[in-house]
């Protein structure tokens, strides 16, 4: 939801690069909208402070990192 929140995969070099398309082809040939993308990886920038540590901070909120067996068929 918006861009600051979409969810990217920066690859190091091209063997990266084809693992990750790998992946998301496999999650699109099971029925998923993937909409990460896959990029080379350039300057880092850590987020904020306030970002840092989230789950911990916020163990409420565990729903971005919730397990979610993706690689398997869904399941209609």
């Amino acid at each position: 939801m918006g861009s600051q929140y979409r969810s990217a995969v920066f690859y190091a070099d091209e063997e990266q690069k084809r693992t990750a398309e790998a992946l998301v082809a496999q999650l699109r040939a099971n029925g998923y909208a993937v909409a990460t993308e896959i990029k080379p990886a350039t300057t880092f920038w850590p987020a904020e402070s306030y970002h840092q540590d989230y789950l911990r901070k916020h163990p409420e909120r565990p729903v971005c990192h919730a397990p979610v067996p993706r690689f398997d068929p869904p399941k209609r």
